[in-house]
C-alpha cells in the first residue's frame, strides 16, 4: 500500500511540475522539488497548491479511496548557503515544524 501512495504522490508533483524543476524523492516518504527562478513567496504558494491538490485526490485502491496528506517545508536558496545540504537542512527543519503544528500544512524556513 505505500508504494502505491508513493507513487500516487508522484505522479501529482510531476504533474504539477514545469519542465525546468527538479522533483525527486530523497527517502521514505520524503521528496524534494528544486524550483529554479522561484522565489520564496512563489515555493510557499507552489507547495500550499501541492498540498491541497494531493488532499484532494485520494488513493484509489480496488474502490476503496484512502485520503493522503502532505506536511512540507520550504527554504529558499541564498547566498549564505555553501552547499545544497545546508538548503535542504533548512527544509527539513520546516518539515518538523510542519508536523509539530498538526501536519497537513506548509512551513518556510
Amino acid at each position: 500500500m505505500g508504494d502505491k501512495a508513493i507513487k500516487h504522490v508522484a505522479k501529482i508533483l510531476k504533474m504539477s511540475s514545469r519542465n525546468a524543476d527538479c522533483v525527486a524523492r530523497i527517502g521514505g516518504e520524503e521528496f524534494v522539488l528544486l524550483l529554479p527562478d522561484t522565489d520564496r513567496a512563489g515555493a510557499f504558494k507552489l507547495a500550499e497548491k501541492l498540498r491541497d491538490r494531493i488532499s484532494k485526490n485520494p488513493l484509489d485502491v480496488n474502490g476503496k479511496f484512502i485520503d493522503i496528506t502532505v506536511s512540507a517545508g520550504v527554504s529558499y536558496v541564498k547566498e549564505h548557503h555553501d552547499t545544497i545540504e545546508s538548503a535542504l537542512s533548512e527544509a527539513d527543519d520546516a518539515l518538523y515544524k510542519a508536523k509539530e503544528s498538526g501536519r497537513n500544512n506548509v512551513q518556510l524556513a
